[in-house]
């Protein structure tokens, strides 16, 4: 009996082989091929242009960790947005929170959303289907800088950082995404996995920091996914996100009454615990979030300002000393009582007065940041 293989060649140098003990779904929508297999340890398994992008038998590591930190990091959720995620996993995930009343989800490929309602039934659970989902087919770049809606929560499920999918890991993006955050929200978003998509993970991180206060990066294994552990982003310009205490996310999550399989309270301090080698493509982050880093930023933007207006200053100072040194003398003369009073030296006395304290008066005054995993 021949056994058939299929082969994920997402990178040029390494490949992966998955055993195909079944297709259940072959086609192509107008944007990608998508492969639907059945393997005997992993379930169904999703595949778009020749990439693994979820399992049945994985799925909950990618999806509970994406959702759940920013939810309970956060603790008061009730709009969020979904950019990419036709598989329903973290639309799943999301819905598990009783405090959440609307859910956006825009994946440009309303095909595949219908194929995975059909042939990933696990997944989705029927979220689709939830009175609180509002499900909008379309391009998530353009639906962030259109709408006027607003969110508390942003989750970017998207493809990885190559080919069109690039637009969501820049900029321009990101601003959109602040644009329509409520006060204190918050985003997340797939950055590749830590080992093999380093520059993506780095690239994207100082372009959050381009637009946010406080920007970040935390890990996740995702069994199915070369390349060791996932890496996801994050950004706030109200939250730091590793500094959520421990009692506070045991809390929320004990109340919420969420069952989970890989999310914990202490998978999500341990999330934040950044490998050594990866440490210098966040570098910029730490010293930005810290405290130090904050002042060092202040002043840096207020570095010019200040000399300005210190040479602006200095000058001003100085005049009323000069006119002031003066003063003394030309106050002395009406000492010699009758010619002093007549004399040419106490007219000019006068003049020169009145210029003293105009002087006087105005120094004080101056005083005064290919192809790809995901569907």
């Amino acid at each position: 009996m021949t056994t058939t293989w299929f082969d994920e060649t997402l990178y040029p140098f390494y490949r992966q082989g998955i055993r195909v003990d079944g297709v259940l779904f072959k086609g192509q929508t107008k944007f990608q091929t998508v492969e639907i297999l059945q393997n005997e340890r992993l379930g169904r398994v999703l595949c778009l242009d020749g990439v693994v992008q979820t399992t049945e038998g994985d799925e909950f590591y990618y999806h509970e960790s994406m959702t759940h930190v920013g939810m309970l990091a956060h603790g008061r959720v009730e709009s969020v947005l979904i950019i990419g995620g036709a598989d329903g996993g973290i639309l799943r995930e999301v819905l598990k929170h009783p405090n959440v009343k609307e859910v956006v989800i825009v994946d440009i490929d309303a095909e595949l959303i219908d194929m995975c309602k059909e042939h990933l039934p696990l997944h989705h659970a029927g979220a689709f289907d939830d009175p609180r989902t509002i499900n909008l087919p379309g391009d998530g770049a353009a639906y962030v800088a259109e709408t006027d809606k607003r969110f508390d929560l942003i989750l970017v499920d998207s493809t990885d950082p190559q080919g069109p999918g690039i637009v969501l890991f820049q900029a321009p993006f990101f601003r959109n995404c602040k644009r329509v955050m409520k006060k204190g929200g918050l985003m997340v978003t797939q950055n590749g996995v830590s080992f093999y998509q380093q520059d993506e993970l780095r690239d994207a991180h100082h372009h959050r920091l381009e637009v946010f206060k406080n920007a970040g990066a935390y890990l996740s294994p995702v069994p199915c996914y070369v390349g060791a552990h996932m890496a996801f982003g994050w950004a706030s310009d109200s939250m730091m996100l590793p500094s959520i205490p421990h009692a506070t996310i045991a809390r929320r999550l004990r109340q919420s009454g969420i069952e989970t399989r890989h999310y914990n309270p202490e998978m999500h301090a341990a999330y934040f615990a950044i490998p050594n080698n990866l440490r210098p493509l966040l570098a910029e982050g730490h010293e930005r979030t810290g405290l130090v880093g904050l002042v060092k930023a202040i002043a840096s933007r207020l570095g010019r300002k200040a000399k300005k207006a210190a040479a602006k200053a200095a000058p001003k100072k100085a005049a009323p000393r000069k006119v002031a040194a003066k003063k003394p003398a030309a106050k002395k003369a009406p000492a010699k009582k009758g010619a002093a009073r007549r004399s040419a030296p106490k007219a000019k006395a006068k003049r020169s007065a009145p210029k003293g304290r105009a002087a006087a008066k105005r120094g004080t005054k101056a005083k005064k940041s290919a192809r790809s995993r995901r569907s």
